[in-house]
């Protein structure tokens, strides 16, 4: 049942038709219930939608706000938290705006508009849409073009379509690559590929967007940044490894382009983490499409997937380094036999075991910036249960690691530093055991893992039990 997997929302009309008998054949608690509306709730009072209207009958008092420089500045934000850096060899970015280096700016989405719309939306500004180019919003070119001190230095070619070969200038964009100094490279997909009733049945870019990628990247190699626009993961495969830089910036909306030209030139240090595990092109072979198992074959997600993923989720790379301590209540660093040390968290105790962690910015990147950081646990040697079991005749794949928490730190100045708090419950251990129909804790050793960028530090933890493992008991409203 998928309420007990905390599946709170579904889009139709599968828990308004079945929750009810499905409560009433004892597959669903009323516990899960309270616990998703919970959820649900309070997503909504942050939301705003119990708020006041300052006028019951007067509907325009919100749309009159729609568009206002505050909500454009908003979409712009959005547009740049988003935006994650892959790669970045060499500390090619961020760019110099001032410098007089010549750009190629290649590739199909050099002039996209209306494609960081993705779906689901309003038309910006009256503007023509269902495929049409929206004249208020800005393309990569345009943006880049008012970036740069110089912009007759820049030069710039489409290379070829998203998806149909009406368009083959691949050999002009090597050309144009060839006499650059820095090539950035837009490529990724559009509505044409994903979207309602579109399922892609491969990760890799379509049309000739392999063929432009592997072209440019042979004659330009590391002085070539790629910049993907697209929703579902792309895959690049071995030619990512040529490229200086690679940013991924999903749709960004009617602000878009204008946050990709800021994380170019460095007006913005990039904070974004990835969503998902952006797997090899082969990995739509290894397990069929229509496989939900998490846990068959190579394993899908970062918690279950065994082999090499192109890039993990949680990573995003900063213009800056940081530095990640362990500290104590005091916010002194503890040495490494101290973070090494056993800490119990006993499974009958309901209070939170604190950790702090402090996080440092290194710099060089001048302008404040911050960063999220990710808490994992992950099993060293625990009790064997399906989930952590050595051999398994089914060959299910065993656990790896699991999302706990994570917190966004404060913008930090170069040498700036913060102490970050996490609190952890037992119930931060606890899997689905479909056995039992029940939430259990499995004891034994984990280790606690922080990560920021490509940071990380681990410290020990001892789960102990003395009681049930059974987490069905109701649980207070936080």
């Amino acid at each position: 049942m998928v309420k007990n997997a905390t599946v709170d929302v579904n889009c139709g009309s599968v828990y308004q038709e079945s929750l009810s008998k499905a409560y009433n054949d004892g597959q669903v608690e009323e516990v899960t219930i309270n616990e998703s509306f919970q959820r649900m709730a309070r997503i909504q009072f942050r939301l705003g939608l119990f708020d006041p209207k300052k006028d019951e009958n007067n509907l325009n008092d919100d749309i009159t706000l729609i568009d206002s420089p505050s909500h454009q500045q908003l979409a712009y934000e959005a547009a740049l938290q988003s935006i994650v850096l892959l790669q970045n060899k060499n500390n090619l970015l961020p760019l110099d705006m001032n410098g007089q280096k010549s750009v190629a700016v290649i590739g199909p989405h050099i002039d996209a508009h209306y494609a960081f719309m993705s779906n689901y939306h309003g038309d910006r500004c009256g503007c023509p849409g269902d495929g049409g180019v929206d004249s208020c919003i800005k393309s990569p070119l345009e943006t880049i073009k008012q970036k740069m001190k110089f912009p007759d230095k820049i030069k710039s070619v489409k290379g070829c379509n998203i998806a149909d070969s009406d368009i083959m200038e691949i050999d002009k964009a090597k050309d144009l690559a060839q006499n650059s100094d820095v090539v950035i490279l837009f490529l990724g997909l559009d509505q044409g590929q994903e979207g309602e009733g579109l399922d892609r049945v491969e990760s890799s870019l379509p049309g000739l967007q392999p063929k432009l990628m592997e072209s440019v990247l042979d004659i330009a190699g590391e002085k070539t940044i790629i910049v993907l626009i697209h929703g579902g993961t792309v895959s690049l495969g071995e030619e990512r490894n040529k490229a200086g830089a690679i940013l991924s910036t999903g749709y960004g909306g009617q602000a878009g382009a204008s946050a990709i030209a800021s994380v170019l030139f460095g007006e913005y240090n990039p904070t974004g983490k990835l969503a998902a595990t952006v797997y090899p092109p082969s990995f739509v072979n290894e397990i069929p499409l229509t496989e939900m198992g998490l846990r068959v074959g190579v394993g899908r997600t970062y918690m279950y997937y065994s082999g090499k993923a192109e890039f993990t989720f949680g990573h995003g790379l900063s213009y800056s380094e940081w530095k990640l301590d362990w500290v104590n209540n005091e916010g002194v660093s503890l040495t490494s036999e101290q973070s090494n040390g056993l800490t119990a968290l006993k499974l009958e105790d309901h209070t939170a075991t604190r950790f702090h962690v402090s996080i440092q910015n290194l710099g060089p990147h001048l302008s404040a910036s911050s960063q999220s950081i990710l808490l994992f646990w992950r099993p060293t040697k625990v009790h064997e249960t399906h989930y952590f079991k050595k051999s398994d005749r089914s060959g299910k794949r065993t656990l790896r690691k699991k999302l706990i928490n994570f917190q966004e730190s404060s913008r930090l100045r170069v040498g700036q530093s913060e102490t970050l708090e996490f609190d952890i419950k037992w119930k931060d251990f606890a899997l689905w055991d479909s056995n039992s129909n029940s939430s259990v804790v499995t004891p034994g050793s984990y280790e606690l893992v922080v990560q920021v960028t490509d940071k990380l530090i681990a410290r020990r933890l001892e789960v102990v039990s003395t009681q049930a493992l059974d987490m069905r008991q109701p649980k207070e409203v936080s």
